[in-house]
């Protein structure tokens, strides 16, 4: 059932009226192919281990239609989701782009060698991330900041063809190089250009990316797929000038979220805060993976678990310099970060568990186990145990065994819930096919339990020097497993 393609399912969902009672057939969705109008990458990093040996963050986007298409690149740090860098990218059909995200002296930039337009122009010798989003708040104020955190691609239309702006972003043969035909005429002043109200239309999605975290002197490569919301919106095209933080993932319309959840399928309508839309989709109670400790291959295990609609639930102030919470979340942003409590269970590979609770090393500022940051990074292990990822917003999680797998669950208080919940309360539908016959119902309210979290596991095995063909070769290589997830959805 999680598997639904989305055709399928608004087909089955249109032969049974169901549609009509939300009154649109487009509503944000997690597709499971990929595929869609927004990209959420869970993490980038360019931190360095001990020896200074630092990752590289390499980032694709994929157009897969026959149309030119306006998307928005933007880079978050990791601590409280504040914009560290965004533009505006031109997309001609079928078209890649590609870039790097590589340390500076304090901080971090990006590199691209592809030719595909974006507003400002990316120099040669890259761009670099900007702080000036997080000062104020109550936490580091330095370009170090910028080192880790997540990036987000946000379709804002198609291109009209033909257009005078599809000829301008279209690749093709000029000189004797196969390129864009005119970069310059999708470049902005801040301003709307008059070929935005005539060039340009709503997107039809169908993007996918991917981003690999290589660390070169350590022979480290971790690879993975963006999280990708199809159906995100349906009103027009979502230009904004270069240099805007818009558009954000509040955007979304209508602000209808459909939601599969085993054999029910729930359609919520989130108007009078349309974030909620997103953070439905991306709700989960409980988070699951492996982890690998292996002594004799000095194995390590991070994970990443990432709430990309987080800083959406904050409010800065700027007198005291905390970021105020308004719900959903659990706890203001204040120096350690924002904290949501959690529980842990841990098993070995052979269904034994310890009969006491782990613990967080460090303890987090609320003296329970927590995650404050929005990416946050688990590494598994002993108090002190280095990170694979060398993250610096994380903690260590101790385990008495060395292979198995762990859980982490968001539970709401037993009452009144005030955090950790998302309720809907108008023009609620759920879908019941659990039965012969699907079943169609209204409930007055339906709440999410848990948090909006994406993310996956690294795991790095390093066998040290082995004999190749006579040849002395180090046998040291990571890997990467998505993570799974459950949701507790209360109708």
């Amino acid at each position: 059932m999680n598997t639904f393609k989305k055709k399928a399912l608004y087909s089955a969902l249109a032969g049974l009226g169901v549609i009509g009672m939300v009154g649109s057939a487009q509503a944000v969705n997690l597709n499971p192919d990929g595929l869609g109008q927004v990209l959420i990458y869970p993490y980038y990093t360019v931190r360095a281990n001990a020896d200074g040996n630092a990752f590289n963050s390499l980032i694709s986007v994929v157009n897969t239609t026959d149309k030119a298409k306006a998307v928005k690149v933007r880079f978050l740090e990791g601590k409280a989701s504040q914009e560290v860098l965004d533009f505006n990218l031109y997309l001609s059909p079928e078209d890649v782009w590609v870039a790097a995200v590589t340390p500076t002296a304090e901080g971090a930039k990006i590199t691209t060698p592809d030719t595909s337009c974006t507003a400002p122009m990316i120099p040669a010798g890259g761009e670099e991330f900007r702080l000036w989003q997080y000062q104020g708040d109550l936490e580091d104020q330095t370009l170090d900041r910028t080192r880790e955190g997540y990036v987000e691609i946000i379709e804002m239309a198609d291109i009209v063809n033909p257009s005078p702006t599809f000829t301008a972003v279209k690749h093709a043969t000029y000189d004797g190089v196969w390129r864009p035909g005119n970069c310059a005429a999708v470049q902005d002043d801040g301003s709307t250009p008059a070929w935005v109200n005539t060039d340009l239309t709503t997107g039809t999605g169908k993007l996918f990316g991917s981003m690999t975290l290589v660390n070169v002197n350590e022979a480290q490569d971790v690879a993975f797929e963006a999280t990708a919301l199809d159906a995100f919106n349906n009103s027009g095209h979502l230009w904004a000038a270069s240099g805007s933080i818009f558009p954000n993932l509040s955007e979304v319309d209508p602000a209808v979220a459909v939601v599969v959840n085993g054999k029910n399928v729930y359609i919520t309508d989130w108007t009078p805060n349309p974030v909620d839309a997103v953070s439905a989709v991306l709700m989960n109670q409980t988070v699951y993976n492996e982890y690998v400790l292996h002594t004799e291959t000095a194995s390590k295990t991070d994970w990443v678990v990432t709430f990309p609609t987080k800083s959406y639930y904050y409010d800065l102030d700027q007198i005291t310099g905390i970021r105020y919470v308004d719900r959903l979340f659990q706890r203001n942003f204040i120096k350690g970060g924002a904290c949501d409590d959690l529980s842990i269970a841990r098993f070995d590979r052979e269904e034994r568990r310890p009969t006491q609770s782990g613990d967080f090393s460090p303890r987090p500022p609320t003296g329970t186990n927590s995650l404050c940051w929005e990416a946050n990074v688990v590494t598994f292990g002993a108090s002190g145990t280095a990170s694979l990822l060398n993250a610096q917003n994380r903690v260590t999680l101790p385990m008495p065994y060395d292979s198995g797998w762990a859980k982490f669950t968001f539970t709401p208080p037993t009452a009144p819930a005030t955090f950790h919940t998302l309720t809907a309360n108008t023009a609620n539908t759920k879908l019941d096919l659990s039965g012969s016959t699907p079943v169609v119902t209204n409930p007055t309210s339906v709440v999410f339990s848990g948090l909006p979290m994406i993310g996956f596991a690294a795991q790095e095995f390093n066998n040290g020097t082995v004999q190749v063909g006579g040849n002395n070769v180090w046998s040291k290589y990571t890997g990467r497993i998505a993570h799974r997830f459950s949701k507790l959805i209360t109708p």
